[in-house]
């Protein structure tokens, strides 16, 4: 299921929404951890503390956040 874009969404705007993701993802975030998992396939295959020691590229959270918005 796809997320609706704001009407005014722009660059500047996801930019921000991916760092945060990354930010919540690095701090252990249970809800950013499991968009990760179901949008990157590097992070399908690891288990939960494989995740936790993920390094999260800004590019990777910008891929699922894209994905989101199909």
């Amino acid at each position: 299921m796809s997320t609706l874009l704001p009407e005014r969404a722009n660059a500047e705007y996801l930019r921000k929404q991916s760092k945060e993701l990354r930010r919540e993802f690095a701090h252990g975030d249970a809800g950013a951890m499991a968009r990760i998992r179901q949008y990157l396939p590097r992070a399908m295959q690891f288990d939960d503390d494989q995740l936790r020691q993920m390094d999260l590229t800004l590019q990777e959270a910008q891929h699922a956040l894209a994905c989101e918005y199909g």
